[in-house]
């Protein structure tokens, strides 16, 4: 459970926010294949702040869904006991196509967190967002398209070069995001 109330957005600028990048879950369907793959080679190239790690057997997504603390704490360090940690660490979050309540879910989180989210849509999969004639989300969200594994590495490589998000008027900020937040 989270609310969307901006407090995340007015205080992102004073919080440590270690980590560019961010994404934490299974690797279900063709996105997400292409991203950990890009993934694994900008870390293995030296990118740090890149905090993307994926599961692939049931019994590691079993494990990270009943003791998300020891398995994010193993991959992103102690102060990650929890997703709403990863998320206020983190300046980027992506939104992979998966379920469909598990894309709403990451996108108002990230949101909620004061993370900027990144929809990415895949080879076969575009990602509809609700209210989309009433709301501008590109004044507060990013959107990608990644087709290929070089698409996924420029992609992550832009948020890691990208302005930070938190540098913009957080007060601005809460006035686009009133738009979704009623």
């Amino acid at each position: 459970p989270f609310t969307l109330n901006c407090h995340a957005w007015r205080h992102a600028k004073s919080s440590l926010r270690r980590f560019r990048v961010s994404f934490a879950g299974s690797q279900n369907g063709e996105t997400r294949r292409l991203i950990h793959r890009a993934a694994v080679k900008l870390q293995d190239a030296g990118f740090t702040d890149l905090a993307v790690r994926f599961v692939v057997e049931d019994e590691a997504r079993a494990k990270l869904a009943k003791e998300p603390a020891s398995v994010l704490g193993a991959w992103f360090g102690d102060d990650v006991r929890s997703f709403d940690d990863l998320l206020l660490k983190s300046y980027f979050c992506l939104v992979l196509p998966g379920d469909v309540s598990d894309l709403a879910m990451r996108f108002f989180h990230a949101l909620s967190a004061g993370c900027v989210p990144v929809i990415v849509g895949g080879p076969s999969t575009t990602v509809p967002l609700p209210f989309a004639e009433f709301v501008n989300y590109s004044r507060f969200a990013r959107f990608a398209h990644v087709g290929d594994v070089s698409d996924a590495e420029q992609l992550l490589n832009s948020l890691q070069v990208e302005v930070d998000p938190t540098d913009s008027d957080p007060g601005h900020m809460e006035e686009l995001l009133s738009e979704i937040s009623g």
